[in-house]
């Protein structure tokens, strides 16, 4: 959902030469992408997931297994084929469900006090340091070795801040998929590099 009546500043960040300064709207449908694909890869978001997927399928299968062992095939397989048939229309729908569950809860807390105040214009700078965010009303700092990890979706960059929070860099912002390709590797390169300096200073 692009922010109304904006025009998408186009950043070339050709090349690699630091420091890079990105603009671009951060919109309600990018915190979406985040956390579906948060959901989707992180160790506990996948926990959940099955969870939610399994568990009441297998809640159910169990009770018409218990009912069929209690009544010895004897009575009516209604109740049974009944069960199976709620299982396997959950197993199908359980995905698209959870999806919208967790757009839902999004939507409800960037709607809340101050999150309203993380959609709209960022200005994100990379130098050899670390990244620098300016959006409406913030302003953060983040060194290198503060970065959890960098991850990439289909259209955006992730820039982890820590286990739960990212930075959330859209591919639109760029002229064209090639410059978008480039940031993601300037970006990766620089967090490497900081590591690697980190590291020969930290060795005895």
């Amino acid at each position: 959902m692009a922010a109304a009546g904006k025009k998408e500043v186009r950043n070339g960040a050709e090349g690699r030469r630091l420091p890079l300064r990105v603009e671009y709207d951060f919109t309600l449908e990018d915190a979406l992408a985040f956390n579906e694909y948060h959901f989707r890869r992180s160790p506990a978001g996948r926990k959940a997931r099955l969870r939610h997927t399994f568990l009441p399928p297998a809640v159910w299968m169990g009770l018409a297994a218990i009912f069929e062992t209690f009544t010895r095939g004897d009575a009516n397989h209604s109740f049974a084929l009944a069960l199976a048939a709620v299982s396997g229309m959950w197993l199908l729908t359980a995905p698209l469900f959870l999806t919208r569950q967790i757009r839902r809860s999004v939507k409800t807390m960037y709607g809340e006090g101050r999150n309203r105040g993380l959609l709209g214009r960022h200005v994100m700078t990379v130098t050899a340091e670390g990244v620098a965010d300016e959006g409406p009303g913030t302003r953060t700092q983040t060194r290198w070795e503060s970065i959890e990890r960098i991850a990439v979706g289909p259209e955006h960059v992730f820039i982890y801040l820590n286990a739960v929070a990212a930075h959330v860099v859209p591919a639109r912002a760029f002229p064209d998929r090639e410059g978008f390709e480039r940031f993601v590797e300037t970006v990766r390169k620089t967090a490497t590099s900081a590591a690697e300096r980190r590291a020969k200073e930290d060795a005895p």
